[in-house]
């Protein structure tokens, strides 16, 4: 049976994506921009952070306030040190991602799966261009299991990050395509934030009689992405991958500071000021007063 795939398109908007500036050459990152992408990023960073505080120390001790110098630099490494535990990581990993199930919607019937964008390497090599990151691959891979469970049809929504030859949507769909043999039917690729995936995916959804939906992100990602789903009228069943595990007890592997759990923490804090920022009502940015909204 043949398919046919819906596009929407059009010229990119002023708040296109813009981290993937961040990156230089090579095989690196672009990250689909969010709302004040270079700020909000910042305010996440644990080692910006730490560094301005470090820097702020330093500062004060060369001017002679030896107790206030000496209490920032001690607040940057205790910074640091606490994001850096797997134990901490896991509790913000756990406040960020919150619950997933509704009572409201278990008899929801969806009619499509939506698929968010994370990011995509640029110039991957062994691919011959463009290629979706290790986020993006993550929502994929569970997406192609929801799609073969229900039979559901799939959009893809994200648009291209500065610097890069294609779109966020063009290499989900081609991911989709060709490594899981799933199809795509639509395919949004201006999209610039999470609630411009949700506002052009109406646009794109709407004329199909479809207002019930599987949302796949990561969980951290998802209590932002459904406020932003619902909010242009999708009745939302949640579909959160990578979810944060059970806590148990404290050990002392817990309290050692590890890489990797600084970057979960950092995801985390991201994810918290997301939804501050859209509980205040900055949902699009500088496209805010021509989205409709």
């Amino acid at each position: 049976m043949g398919r046919t795939m819906t596009i929407l398109t059009c010229r990119p908007s002023p708040a296109r994506t813009r981290e993937g500036r961040r990156h230089g050459g090579g095989s690196a990152p672009a990250s689909q921009g969010e709302e004040s992408p270079e700020m909000r990023g910042l305010i996440a960073d644990p080692v910006f952070l730490s560094v301005v505080i470090l820097a702020a120390g330093l500062a004060v001790l060369a001017g002679g306030g030896r107790r206030t110098g000496r209490a920032l630099l001690v607040m940057a490494a205790l910074g640091v040190y606490t994001l850096a535990t797997p134990w901490v990581a896991g509790y913000m990993v756990r406040a960020a991602a919150g619950g997933h199930a509704d009572g409201a919607i278990e008899a929801a019937e969806p009619q499509a799966i939506v698929v968010l964008s994370a990011g995509l390497r640029r110039q991957a090599q062994e691919y011959g261009g463009d290629t979706v990151d290790a986020l993006t691959l993550e929502r994929l891979r569970y997406a192609a299991r929801l799609h073969r469970r229900t039979g559901l049809p799939l959009a893809v929504t994200g648009g291209r990050p500065d610097y890069a030859d294609s779109t966020l949507a063009e290499v989900m769909r081609h991911s989709l395509e060709e490594d899981f043999g799933v199809p795509v039917r639509w395919f949004e690729d201006r999209a610039g934030n999470t609630a411009e995936n949700a506002l052009n995916t109406a646009m794109l959804l709407r004329p199909s009689g479809i207002d019930t939906i599987f949302l796949v992100t990561h969980a951290m990602h998802m209590p932002r992405s459904r406020a932003a789903f619902e909010r242009v009228g999708f009745v939302v069943v949640p579909a959160a991958t990578v979810l944060p595990s059970e806590r148990a007890g404290l050990s002392p592997e817990d309290l050692l500071p590890q890489t990797r759990s600084l970057a979960a923490s950092a995801y985390a804090l991201h994810e918290m000021i997301g939804g501050i920022w859209y509980r205040l009502g900055f949902w699009y940015g500088s496209d805010r007063g021509t989205s409709g909204q």
